[in-house]
């Protein structure tokens, strides 16, 4: 489908036939042609419990480097996962799965060198809180190793995105999201994340100042 065929339609998920899978299929195939940078822009729109399917699918691409899985890896909150008799959750039976493939992964050295910055501070409040479980939960009743590099917090600058990988800034990319129900600002579900959505949407708002800015600025 073209892009003039998808920014004429008013419901994003008709432009798939109502069908989520075909959308998840082409958002799949819009990130494997796309910077690391966007796959981070990616991760940090979804819900870990919406998008479980999704999240794990990037873990276990090779395009997905060690920022990318790191911050996968905090969005499931390692820190309640870690301790192996309180992580059958009920309301959140995915998010050690997701955990420990992304620390397994680690551990065996199987992400490549991270080719994309995160935000500075960005997953330190995770980092010092699974720390703390850590110290508090002996070896033996951890679910997963966590290897150094997932404790390591990020003192680089954010990677500008270019306006066009930007929904806010592309109509394709911005319909293309909605479909897939990720936090799109000025979009139909802005406010439907289950989980601090005016922290996702900051942190969204925060790229955009880069996309935005000026050349001469950066």
């Amino acid at each position: 489908m073209t892009k003039q065929d998808m920014t004429g339609m008013a419901d994003p998920m008709m432009i798939f036939g109502g069908d989520p899978s075909a959308a998840l299929e082409e958002l799949k195939d819009h990130l494997l042609i796309a910077p690391a940078s966007v796959w981070l822009d990616v991760v940090r729109r979804t819900n870990i419990d919406r998008h479980y399917d999704l999240l794990r699918w990037i873990t276990e691409q090779p395009e997905c480097d060690q920022s990318i899985a790191q911050l996968v890896f905090y969005k499931c909150k390692p820190a309640q996962m870690i301790e192996r008799r309180i992580t059958v959750d009920p309301d959140h039976p995915n998010r050690d799965a997701i955990c420990a493939i992304v620390a397994n992964k680690f551990e065996n050295g199987q992400y490549p060198e991270r080719l994309a910055g995160l935000m500075p501070g960005e997953v330190d409040s995770h980092i010092a809180n699974l720390e703390e479980a850590l110290e508090s939960t002996p070896p033996e009743d951890r679910v997963f190793d966590v290897a150094s590099q997932l404790l390591a917090t990020s003192d680089e600058e954010a990677t500008p995105i270019d306006a066009a990988w930007v929904a806010e800034e592309d109509d394709h990319v911005r319909l293309l999201y909605q479909a897939n129900d990720l936090t799109v600002i000025g979009g139909m579900n802005d406010f439907r994340q289950s989980e601090a959505p005016s922290v996702a949407v900051g942190v969204i708002e925060s790229l955009l100042s880069i996309v935005r800015r000026p050349k001469s600025a950066r």
